[in-house]
């Protein structure tokens, strides 16, 4: 999945087809998140007003979509869950339930799910490896520092 960054805001772009001019648009994106409608529309030949139009387009189409907000405090902890169980409905349940869960992808290979655990303290991660217990056992991983 690709993502590009605006206005501290990150878009997830499905796979979708684009025209060539939303593609150009999305490549500005990625190149620099805050760069204004304005120049992204003198950059792609189009007035600022077009630019902001096709996104909001893509948006209503689920081109672009998950907004989210990084902050520069928090940590980031890799979560590889193994489950014990066939209770998927029941787990993703609670982990749409988790407010601090940011991301989980159901995957294949290692796991079965990866779930992102986003929290300001350390202390806050251990309640959270514990209500994973009844579903299976879990290994974590936690981010350092931000590379890109």
């Amino acid at each position: 999945m690709n993502c590009a960054t605006w206005g501290g805001f990150t878009y997830s772009l499905k796979g979708m087809m684009l025209d060539k001019m939303n593609q150009a648009i999305v490549k500005c994106l990625k190149a620099n998140s805050r760069t204004s409608w304005q120049q992204i529309g003198k950059d792609v030949h189009l007035t600022g007003q077009a630019v902001a139009a096709r996104v909001l387009n893509m948006e209503d189409q689920g081109i672009i979509e998950g907004y989210t907000i990084r902050q520069g405090q928090v940590q980031r902890h890799f979560i590889t869950v193994f489950m014990a169980t066939s209770q998927f409905d029941a787990f993703e349940a609670f982990l749409n339930g988790t407010e601090q869960v940011e991301q989980v992808y159901k995957v294949t290979g290692e796991g079965c799910y990866h779930v992102v655990f986003v929290c300001e303290q350390t202390q806050e991660l251990e309640p959270f490896l514990n209500a994973l217990l009844p579903y299976g056992r879990y290994k974590v991983s936690s981010a350092i520092r931000t590379v890109k």
